[in-house]
């Protein structure tokens, strides 16, 4: 191979995506699916080039759900409310942990990024987002922002099309 494809070829293999970036998404997907599942009994999904391995680390993680018409105007609140909820209780539980001495013990615990329980992630900044668009709930989780969804056509129309 010539000097310049080689080149290419490491510089693109730098840029994409480790297995661990990979796995520490899927397990922030897959508790923000559990948390969709028992609060609105509804599937979400991940919407974006994710799946194809096309993401940076800094970028948002986007979830999309479909919820039935009783749900629709008050998702959003729903989700707040008990994402809230949980961040709430996971700075509680830190500082209970904190006070008997165990910190360090919780940290490495709940740092881990493999893990697929509601335990491995720490929720933060919790807000609703109202645009002329959409609704949106936002939300940090550890240091990875995460964007929630629901009912959005262009979010379904992008999934069907990488569907097919």
């Amino acid at each position: 191979m010539e000097p310049m494809e080689i080149a290419t070829s490491d510089f693109i293999t730098t840029l994409c995506p480790q297995q661990a970036q990979v796995q520490y998404r899927d397990s922030v997907v897959g508790m923000i699916q559990r948390i969709f599942r028992s609060s609105l009994n509804c599937e979400a999904m991940e919407v974006g080039l994710h799946r194809l391995l096309c993401f940076l680390p800094d970028d948002p993680i986007k979830i999309s759900a479909v919820v039935c018409r009783n749900h629709s105007t008050k998702w959003h609140r729903i989700m707040c409310d008990r994402l809230s909820v949980m961040s709430k209780k996971r700075a509680e539980d830190f500082a209970t942990n904190t006070h008997e001495g165990h910190a360090d013990e919780h940290d490495r615990s709940s740092s881990g990024s493999s893990g697929h329980g509601n335990s491995d992630h720490s929720i933060r900044n919790v807000l609703i987002s109202n645009t002329k668009l959409c609704i949106q709930v936002l939300c940090s989780v550890d240091h990875t922002e995460v964007e929630l969804s629901c009912n959005s056509r262009s979010d379904m129309c992008m999934l069907a099309l990488l569907e097919e």
